[in-house]
């Protein structure tokens, strides 16, 4: 067997390396690291002090020891390491420190990073760097990061230096005539993007020439099926921390631009990676340049044809693209529902089950209706989007019910639009929700019932038949629980909710016709419910205050003895009855005045 092709176990880093002499393959692969082995025997070396008496403390000795370790390795490094750039292109053999463990076999590589060990075997650096065949490319190594987490981390630098002298020969391959030189130089540029390698490049003008020539390759490709894994290196490329910060540069966002109006279309093998591309430049904050190109009519039509034909795929980020484009946008929302868009996102609403999808078309939706024009809105209701979004109020996720509620609220002051739809089923729905512990929820359904409750007879009929007064208070009861939530914002949504809850509160019990007087019983009957208004008179703003006492008011008319409750009950701040209450707020009002 050929000694050259006999493989070994990588070793641990935390093993000690003692030169193996047990064959020639393993002597030349193995670096000859030195070792200071550890025991009585290593204080009598050379390099302990003749001056140090035989008693002398550990930490004396532990310090010499440390220095004489410290000493042999940096000579080691000096004589090895450091001159380990000559035999990377003679004979295979790369040296390296102790942390990046590296052996020639058949010309490979074997490394081990973290805890995974891969060997190469007997692939040539030719086929782990490129697919090219010309000699100045098959001089270049490969090199693969030792760390995930950071692609600097215990870096060779002659590994640097190859690496910017391979991007230094791309640029002038991609620049060549010959169109096959210029494939063979984007295949390269395809796997150093696929390998992070482009992080490593030290120059960021030299990086943006490669990556303009190579953006300008990808524009005027005419191979199809080799257009899915361009547009994977594009993205490949945005994803690495150094390229991004050269793709700011405006001339790189319009060849992007281009780009994706180029490939763009439907039905076509790339389609998929081509709206990932688009959605994932889109989504960078700092690449406005291109977002403000791409605010146009064109890209919001393809994207809504690919979403609607039968072969799509990644719904979710078709959708997502299409609200950062018309966001903001007053002409292209107007295109886009005039196109039929608000429509589509309804159906999917309605028929979709991917939780994605149904949260994209409903921020989507939360997009249009949120414009200060109410157009979108009457048109979301005229559509019956009060009664599909009701429809959803029973899935599991959060995030989702967060949408739907947050739209339902935006639409529930719509009073002409609503007094044509039937929503009863979407009332009883949120009311249903009103117990849960989750305050960004119960404030968007809150607000939702405080809208619909406001100037609609029938809505109001239908949250007392659903026993929405008793529902309330309860909310009112336990708002308190909210503090636990580890929310920045947890004692502005209680406030919030509070007052949501005490103005619907109002609207139910302000006209003593069937259905005011039929709140009020209801508000009567509940048990501790005057406790439960005094804690919030005891405790909330002048606004809270006024509300409870309108509820109060308009509870005592329609039920004579539900004023009896006040004089024994107190509240749980000040231990005060409704009566000391007043005396004390006219008090007040007249020391000031």
């Amino acid at each position: 067997m050929d000694p050259m092709s006999s493989a070994y176990a990588v070793p641990s880093p935390y093993d000690q390396q003692v030169p193996s002499t047990s064959s020639p393959s393993c002597a030349m692969a193995r670096p000859n690291t030195p070792q200071t082995p550890y025991g009585r025997s290593a204080f009598g070396s050379a390099h302990a002090s003749p001056f140090r008496p035989a008693n002398a403390a550990d930490a004396v000795r532990l310090r010499e020891t440390c220095a004489a370790r410290n000493a042999q390795t940096a000579q080691w490094m000096d004589s090895q390491y450091l001159a380990g750039v000559s035999g990377y292109h003679g004979n295979g053999v790369q040296s390296g420190p102790c942390s990046v463990m590296s052996a020639a076999s058949g010309g490979g590589m074997s490394m081990m990073s973290g805890m995974s060990q891969m060997s190469l075997g007997n692939m040539s650096q030719l086929s782990i760097c490129t697919q090219l065949t010309e000699a100045h490319y098959t001089q270049n190594a490969a090199y693969q990061t030792t760390s995930g987490a950071s692609s600097v981390e215990n870096i060779d630098p002659s590994n640097i230096f190859e690496i910017n002298r391979q991007v230094n020969t791309l640029i002038m391959s991609l620049r060549h005539e010959d169109p096959e030189i210029r494939r063979k130089a984007a295949n390269s540029v395809q796997s150093m993007a696929r390998q992070r390698l482009l992080a490593m490049v030290s120059n960021h003008a030299t990086l943006r020439e490669l990556i303009c020539h190579f953006l300008q390759f990808v524009l005027e490709h005419t191979i199809e099926q080799n257009i899915t894994q361009l547009m994977q290196s594009i993205f490949n490329i945005l994803n690495c921390r150094t390229c991004f910060v050269v793709m700011q540069d405006r001339y790189i966002q319009q060849i992007l631009v281009h780009i994706i109006a180029k490939y763009l279309m439907p039905d076509h093998p790339f389609t998929a990676w081509t709206v990932i591309a688009f959605t994932a430049i889109l989504r960078k904050k700092d690449l406005r340049g291109f977002r403000r190109m791409c605010r146009n009519e064109y890209f919001v039509r393809q994207l809504m044809i690919i979403l609607g034909s039968t072969s799509s795929s990644h719904k979710s980020l078709i959708i997502d693209s299409i609200r950062m484009l018309i966001t903001r946008n007053l002409p292209l929302k107007e295109f886009f529902v005039r196109s039929k868009g608000m429509e589509k996102l309804l159906e999917f609403m309605s028929c979709e089950h991917e939780e994605k999808v149904l949260r994209s078309s409903a921020t989507t939706l939360l997009t249009l209706i949120s414009t200060e024009s109410a157009k979108y809105g009457i048109e979301f209701v005229k559509l019956g989007g009060v009664q599909i979004f009701g429809n959803l109020l029973s899935h599991g996720s959060t995030m989702l019910l967060h949408e739907v509620l947050h739209c339902l609220a935006g639409v529930g002051d719509l009073k002409e639009a609503l007094e044509t739809q039937d929503i009863s089923n979407t009332i009883v729905s949120v009311l249903q929700l009103m117990g849960a512990h989750d305050p960004i929820l119960v404030n968007h359904g809150t607000a939702f019932l405080l809208n619909v409750s406001a100037n609609s007879i029938r809505n109001k009929a239908s949250m007392v038949t659903a026993q929405a007064p008793d529902t309330l208070l309860s909310v009112l009861n336990h708002r308190n629980n909210y503090l636990t939530i580890p929310l920045a914002n947890v004692r502005q949504l209680i406030a919030s909710i509070t007052d949501n809850v005490l103005i619907c509160l109002a609207n139910l019990t302000r006209n003593q016709d069937e259905c005011g007087r039929a709140a009020c019983i209801q508000i009567a009957r509940k048990p501790d419910s005057a406790k439960t208004l005094l804690n919030v008179l005891a405790s909330g703003t002048v606004e809270c205050q006024n509300r409870v006492l309108m509820v109060i008011y308009s509870t005592c008319i329609c039920v004579a003895e539900y004023k009896l409750f006040f004089l024994d009950t107190v509240d749980d701040y000040n231990q005060s009855n409704l009566v000391t209450f007043i005396l004390r707020l006219l008090w007040n009002n007249f020391v000031q005045y």
